[in-house]
């Protein structure tokens, strides 16, 4: 058997695993093309409007990841590629026969190594994803990733590229390899899956028991990954392949291919870039690391890291790109965020606690939530001894990895013969309500996730047409929960049976769900 062969045989294999048990695509708010737009913008990249851009995502599952983007720049470019093909199946019904008819949206089974036959036609890309695929694949197949990056990324373009890192990923494989241990004997994925859970519940009964510092490192992995959803636990811990590796190695291929590190997606390592410890771990890597790789790797180790989502552009780039970041940088960006406040602590959406010296600030961004704020426009309306500290508090704000788009978002209520549900979102929201067991998750136009949504949701979010008044679609609630034989309860955990009451919780119900649609962004005037 030649090389040539042995490497088909390994894509084969790792096909028929994602075929036999498929991931659920859901949006990544770390990958949309808008957060890659606006970290270019920040770091004064001159890369091209996502919103007429060309996208490539390598490893593009069903196309979760891709759609709602597409939904909302229909003169993007947008091209996902799996090795999956019943990934790609499903997904094009979705995209196609689905009904959404996405025209600027096309889903390719295709193996990365052969790039060349499938993406040539589309010369350069503005934005490549690649997430949750480089640590997973073969060493020939990564190679094929940064070659992509390398030949397809546009001069000004972004990549973006996740993968399982050293040191904190060798705490976690000693939990993989004892999956993969007990789970040997299972002849498909699914029987691995089962024995692995089995055997993971027995290895935590008796590491309860233990006392050492080995055992209940072991065990709080154990229990975290006891509650990841089935198909995440088979891919990340029962696939033949898993290769973590140290970020310094990462770095070391990338220049083999004449691309660079530019900062993690978070931006973490540009406005936190030290561990806080100044008079010790600080101080030695000034003294110890001049080169900045070699300082991030110094971190990995500090931090027992284990999972990097890192931004690279062609090394060329990164020599002309400006690396200070001002006032005139911040102000480019447009940030959205909620606060939550108890006992004058306040905590951001990811249930963060926030620096008590920008309170002001955190209730101004409350009093125009879901719209955008951006620096600029506060310091036009502020003392201007708060400049500064305006200034200071929304690099807190990005230091929390909040979302920051290139571009404004106001808010837009429902209101009757005003604004409505967008057109073009309604063939989306129709196949949540009509899909039982959805393989996309229902997210914004940058890829936040809404979860614990039932059926009923989508059924109410159609009724939003700019016609049927807010009271309207609380009487359609009420006939569908009759039609279709669904009792409520209420928050005390109790039936509501009185007609009064229904009718109260109807019309709070849909006025929540005004206020989600409204949040989303997905209203507009007309």
């Amino acid at each position: 058997m030649t090389d040539i062969d042995k490497q088909q045989d390994i894509v084969d294999e790792l096909s028929t695993s994602y075929d036999e048990m498929t991931y659920k695509s859901i949006a990544f708010p770390q990958c949309s093309p808008l957060k890659l737009e606006a970290c270019a913008k920040l770091l004064s990249l001159d890369a091209k409007p996502s919103e007429n851009a060309k996208i490539l995502e390598i490893g593009c599952s069903f196309g979760g990841n891709l759609i709602p983007f597409a939904l909302h720049n229909p003169n993007a470019t947008i091209v996902g590629i799996d090795l999956s093909r019943e990934q790609i199946k499903q997904g094009k019904e979705i995209v196609g026969g689905g009904g959404l008819e996405l025209q600027n949206l096309e889903l390719i089974c295709a193996d990365i190594t052969k790039a060349d036959e499938i993406l040539s036609k589309y010369e350069k890309f503005d934005y490549i994803i690649c997430h949750g695929v480089y640590s997973w694949v073969p060493d020939f197949v990564k190679e094929a990733i940064l070659k992509t990056i390398k030949d397809y990324l546009a001069k000004n373009g972004v990549a973006y590229v996740s993968y399982n890192v050293y040191p904190g990923w060798k705490f976690k494989e000693v939990v993989k390899d004892y999956m993969q241990f007990v789970s040997k004997d299972g002849q498909t994925l699914s029987e691995k899956l089962s024995l692995a859970k089995e055997g993971l519940r027995v290895y935590k009964d008796y590491l309860l028991k233990k006392d050492d510092n080995e055992s209940k490192i072991s065990l709080e992995w154990i229990e975290k990954i006891l509650k990841y959803d089935t198909s995440y636990i088979a891919h990340e811990y029962l696939e033949s392949i898993n290769n973590p590796f140290y970020f310094k190695d990462f770095a070391n291929d990338l220049s083999k291919h004449s691309l660079e590190y530019l900062c993690e997606v978070d931006m973490n390592d540009i406005f936190a870039p030290m561990l806080g410890d100044s008079e010790c771990a600080d101080e030695f890597m000034k003294q110890n690391f001049k080169d900045r790789i070699d300082e991030e790797q110094f971190m990995d180790f500090a931090t027992f890291r284990a999972f990097r989502q890192s931004l690279i552009v062609h090394s060329d780039t990164f020599k002309e790109l400006k690396q200070d970041i001002g006032v005139n940088e911040i102000s480019k960006l447009h940030i959205i965020e909620h606060f939550t406040k108890d006992n004058d602590i306040y905590t951001n959406k990811k249930k963060q606690i926030m620096p008590n010296s920008y309170n002001w600030l955190y209730e101004l961004f409350n009093s125009m939530y879901p719209s955008s704020i951006n620096l600029a426009d506060v310091l036009t309306l502020i003392d201007p001894k708060l400049k500064l500290d305006s200034y200071l508090g929304f690099i807190e704000l990005l230091k929390k990895n909040t979302v920051f788009l290139s571009k404004p978002y106001e808010t837009i209520r429902y209101e009757i013969n005003k604004t409505r549900l967008k057109p073009e979102l309604v063939p989306y929201i129709r196949y949540f309500f009509k899909t039982d067991n959805p393989v996309i998750g229902f997210a914004t136009e940058f890829n936040e996730l809404f979860i614990d949504t039932k059926k009923y949701d989508f059924y109410i979010m159609l009724k939003f047409d700019g016609k049927n008044t807010i009271h309207d679609i609380a009487d359609d609630f009420i006939k569908y929960l009759k039609n279709n034989n669904i009792t409520l309860k209420d928050d005390n955990k109790k039936y509501i049976t009185s007609k009064s009451k229904l009718n109260k919780f109807a019309l709070e119900y849909v006025m929540d769900i005004e206020n989600i649609l409204a949040q989303m962004h997905f209203f507009e005037r007309f």
